[in-house]
């Protein structure tokens, strides 16, 4: 595989992991979860013991096992696709 190939595949996993975290976001919202963003906002305004407060079961759920279980997938799969 030359550097182009290597360069090639590293950007389009780049852009599927953001594409995939991005669905992921907006799906969060519709759910009105909180997402990354909505947490380390709150986090660098009101300090830890405040930004966990915020947070209900199902936000703790999707923050800490559903999206990184999501973006892993996404991960899975593109070593299946690329090899």
């Amino acid at each position: 595989m030359n550097n182009f190939d290597l360069a090639l595949k590293i950007y389009l996993a780049g852009l599927a992991i953001l594409f995939g975290a991005a669905i992921i976001n907006f799906l969060a919202k519709h759910f009105r979860l909180l997402t990354w963003y909505d947490f380390l906002n709150s986090l660098a305004r009101t300090g830890l013991k405040n930004a966990w407060g915020e947070l209900n079961a199902l936000s703790i759920i999707f923050l800490f096992l559903l999206y990184p279980l999501l973006l892993g997938l996404i991960w899975y799969g593109l070593r299946k696709l690329f090899g």
